[in-house]
C-alpha cells in the first residue's frame, strides 16, 4: 500500500487539533527519525501503520500492517501498548467498594453485551452525531466497561471520551453517590494523568463537556411538569437539563425524564452538584403542586400551575400596562382560584402565558364558556384594554355595509405611499374550545370540519387546502418567507398551549393568487385574510366580508349579543377585525411625536415592518385601527382609512 513519508504524515497528525491520539502521542522527531526507512520482513513501514491517524482524527491507536510489525517497530509500539492499557490496569488494582471487573468490547459475547446494555450499563454505536465525529472508528476495537462489584461504579473507556467515570444507585441518596466518584476519581488520578487547563478545567473532546466535566443527574417522574408546553424552559431556569428516560435525543416513557446539571464550566464540582440538588427539588416540588391541582381535570386537558404559584410570577410584568396582572386582584384570586368550566379551562389557563412572558398583556382564554364562567376578571380587562367606560356595554351587530357603495376606496390612488392592505378577522367555530386547552383530536375534528368548508369555496375564493401535518419542508419555508404562513416561535402563545401537537390540526387554505388566505388553528380557530399589493382597500375588504359570509354558511361562528366574535383572547373580540397597510412614511417616521398624534387622534396602532417589536426600515409602518370592540366592521375599516389619508397628507406636506 502506497502512503505518504512518514515524516509528512506525522506532521498532519501534530497540526491536527482534533487528533488526540496515542499515535499523536508517541510519533516523536525520534521515532521518525529511527524509523523512517525501516521495514519489516513483509516489507511493510511505520508509515503504513500510522496514516490512518492522519485521514481520521478519532483513530486513537496505529494498526500494525503486519505479522512483524510490532518487533520491527517495538520501541513505537510498546510505547502506545503501555500507555494504552494503563487506564484498564488502573481500573484493576482499584480496590474496596470499587474492585471489580473490566469487560473488553473485543471478544465480549453478544448476549453479554445485551444484558448490559439492558441494564442501562453499556454505551452502544447508534449515536449518528458521535459516528459522524468519528467517534465509532475501529469499532468495538479499544473500547470496554469496567463494572465494581457492586454495580454501583463503572467506567466507560473510550466511548465519547477516554474514560466516563460514573457512579449511581437506586434512590435519592446524592451525597453517596458523589462520595463515591469524588474518591474514586481521586484514587484513578494517582495512577493516570488527566489533561487540564488552567482556563478550561479538565479538557475531553466535546466543549460543552469542559471544566467540572461533571453531570449530576437523577431520573424522575414529572408526568404533569412535563406536559407544559415550556417544561424546557421552565428546566432551564434553575440550569437543569432534560432528557429522555434513556439519554439525550432518547424519549421520555411514562413521564420519566433524566435531569441533570447543565452548567460544567465556571463553577466547582460541590457547586454543580449542589445547583442540580436545588434545581430537582424546585422541580419535584413544582410537580407535586400540579398534580395536587390538576387531580380533578378532565382528561386531555392541558395541567397548569396553582393559580396563586402564577399571580407570583405575574409580579415581574408592569402593574399598569399589563392587564393580565393588574386586574389578577387577590379577590379574584379567591373567587376562582381552582374554579373550572364545563370542559376544565381555568383562570389559570388564561394567565401563565403572561406570568412566563411579562410582556404579554392579556390573558388567553380556553372556550367561549370562560367569558361567563370568569365574567368579573376578562370583564374587567375587557373594559380597561378596549377603553370601554360603561361596565353594561353592548357590542353593536355585525355591520359590513354595501359592498358596492363602500365609503372608503383605493387609499393611495396615487401609488406612492402604500405597499400593501390586509384585512384579517378571527373566527371561533362554535361547539369547539379553544386552541389553548384543545385536545389533540379535537384539533384533527376542527381541522376536517373548517377544511372541508373551505374547499367548497368558488369564484375568487376558490383554492387549495395545505395541512401543515404532511407539508414539504420547502413549502413551509417559501410560505413562511412569502409572509403567508404562520410560525411555532411565539414564547406567548406557546405558553398559553397554542402549539400543543405541532404541527397536527393546523394549516393554511388559499387561493389562486394568494389574495384571500385562512390559518387554521394558529391562535384562533381561524384568521380569515384578505391582502393585495397597493391601497385599494375596498377591494381588499370586499373580499374578506364575501368570504366570510361564505364560509358562515356552512360554519356556525361563536358570537355574543355582548362581545360579538368570541375569540381566544379578549383584545381581539367584537369585529375581531385587523385593517392594515404597510405605508412608507419616511418624514413623519422621523417625528415619532406627530406620528404618536396622528395615531391617538384616529385610533390607530403603528408597528413595524415585521409586526410589533420590529423595524420600519426606510420609514415602512404596519399601520391598523386598534379598536375592535364597540364599533362595526364598516367603522373599523373607515376608521383606519381616514387616519391613513391623513397621514400621507401630513408626508405629503413635509419638507
Amino acid at each position: 500500500m502506497q502512503v505518504e513519508p512518514l515524516k509528512s504524515l506525522q506532521q498532519k497528525i501534530i497540526n491536527d487539533e482534533a487528533n488526540r491520539s496515542f499515535t499523536k502521542k508517541h510519533l516523536t522527531n525520534r521515532i521518525v527519525d529511527q524509523y523512517a526507512d525501516k521495514k519489516t520482513s513483509f516489507g511493510g513501514s511505520l508509515a503504513q501503520c500510522v496514516s490512518h491517524n492522519a485521514r481520521n482524527p478519532r483513530c486513537i491507536l496505529p494498526r500494525a500492517c503486519d505479522l512483524d510489525a510490532y518487533e520491527a517497530f517495538r520501541e513505537f509500539f510498546d510505547a502506545v501498548i503501555i500507555d494504552y492499557h494503563k487506564i484498564s490496569t488502573a481500573l484493576k488494582n482499584l480496590t474496596g467498594e470499587y474492585k471489580g471487573t473490566y469487560y473488553p468490547l473485543t471478544g465480549m459475547k453478544e448476549e453479554d453485551r445485551k444484558k448490559l446494555v439492558e441494564k442501562h450499563f453499556l454505551f452502544r454505536d447508534d449515536d449518528s452525531v458521535l459516528r459522524d465525529a468519528g467517534g465509532y472508528i475501529d469499532w468495538p476495537n479499544g473500547r470496554g466497561i469496567f463494572i465494581n462489584d457492586k454495580e454501583n461504579f463503572l467506567v466507560w473507556i473510550n466511548e465519547e471520551d477516554h474514560i466516563r467515570v460514573i457512579s449511581m444507585q437506586k434512590g435519592g441518596d446524592l451525597i453517596a453517590v458523589y462520595k463515591r466518584l469524588a474518591n474514586a476519581i481521586s484514587e484513578l488520578g494517582k495512577t493516570l494523568t488527566f489533561a487540564t487547563s488552567d482556563r478550561f478545567g479538565f479538557i475531553t473532546f466535546c466543549p460543552s463537556n469542559l471544566g467540572t466535566t461533571l453531570r449530576a443527574s437523577v431520573h424522575a417522574r414529572v408526568p404533569y411538569l412535563s406536559a407544559l408546553p415550556n417544561f424546557e424552559q421552565i428546566c432551564e431556569k434553575y440550569n437543569i437539563q432534560a432528557r429522555g428516560t434513556h439519554g439525550e435525543h432518547t424519549a421520555s416513557v411514562g413521564g420519566v425524564y433524566d435531569l441533570s446539571n447543565k452548567r460544567r464550566l465556571g463553577l466547582t464540582e460541590i457547586e454543580a452538584v449542589t445547583e442540580m440538588y436545588n434545581g430537582v427539588q424546585a422541580l419535584l416540588d413544582l410537580e407535586k403542586q400540579l398534580a395536587d391541582y390538576n387531580k380533578d381535570a378532565p382528561a386531555g386537558v392541558m395541567p397548569v400551575e396553582p393559580l396563586p404559584y402564577l399571580s407570583r410570577l405575574l409580579e415581574a410584568a408592569d402593574p399598569v400596562k399589563n392587564y393580565t396582572r393588574k386586574h389578577l386582584t387577590p379577590e379574584v384570586i379567591k373567587k376562582y382560584d381552582g374554579v373550572r368550566t364545563t370542559h376544565g379551562a381555568t383562570v389559570a389557563h388564561m394567565v401563565r402565558n403572561g406570568a412566563y412572558n411579562p410582556h404579554s398583556i392579556c390573558p388567553r382564554t380556553g372556550e367561549a364558556e370562560c367569558y361567563t364562567k370568569f365574567v368579573d376578571y376578562l370583564d374587567a380587562v375587557i373594559l380597561d384594554y378596549h377603553g370601554v367606560n360603561d361596565p353594561a356595554f353592548k357590542h353593536p351587530p355585525p355591520t359590513f355595509g354595501d359592498l358596492n357603495n363602500l365609503p372608503f376606496g383605493d387609499v393611495d390612488p396615487e401609488g406612492k405611499f402604500v405597499v400593501s392592505t390586509r384585512v384579517r378577522v378571527g373566527r371561533s367555530v362554535d361547539g369547539f374550545l379553544f386552541s389553548t386547552i384543545m385536545s389533540k383530536q379535537d384539533r384533527l375534528d376542527l381541522e376536517t370540519k373548517v377544511s372541508t368548508a373551505l374547499k367548497s369555496l368558488t369564484g375568487e375564493h376558490a383554492g387549495s387546502y395545505h395541512p401543515l401535518a404532511n407539508m414539504s419542508e420547502a413549502t413551509r419555508k417559501q410560505l413562511v418567507e412569502d409572509h403567508f404562513l404562520f410560525k411555532n416561535d411565539d414564547p406567548v402563545l406557546r405558553d398559553a398551549g397554542g402549539y400543543r401537537d405541532w404541527p397536527h390540526g393546523r394549516g393554511i387554505f388559499h387561493n389562486a393568487n394568494k389574495t384571500f388566505l385562512v390559518w387554521l388553528c394558529e391562535e384562533d380557530h381561524m384568521r380569515i385574510i384578505s391582502m393585495q399589493k397597493g391601497g385599494d382597500l375596498a377591494a381588499v375588504y370586499k373580499r374578506l366580508i364575501q368570504g366570510i359570509q361564505a364560509i358562515e354558511k356552512t360554519l356556525p361562528f361563536a358570537h355574543s349579543d355582548k362581545y360579538g366574535y368570541i375569540t381566544c383572547c379578549p383584545s381581539n373580540l367584537g369585529t375581531t377585525m385587523r385593517a392594515s397597510v404597510l405605508l412608507k412614511i419616511p418624514k413623519l417616521s422621523a417625528q415619532k411625536a406627530k406620528l404618536d398624534e396622528v395615531c391617538a387622534k384616529y385610533r390607530l396602532q403603528a408597528r413595524g415592518l415585521h409586526g410589533e417589536h420590529t423595524e420600519s426600515p426606510e420609514g415602512i409602518h404596519d399601520i391598523s385601527n386598534k379598536r375592535r370592540l364597540g364599533l362595526t366592521e364598516l367603522e373599523a375599516a373607515k376608521e383606519m382609512a381616514d387616519g391613513v389619508a391623513q397621514m400621507i397628507a401630513i408626508e405629503k406636506s413635509l419638507p
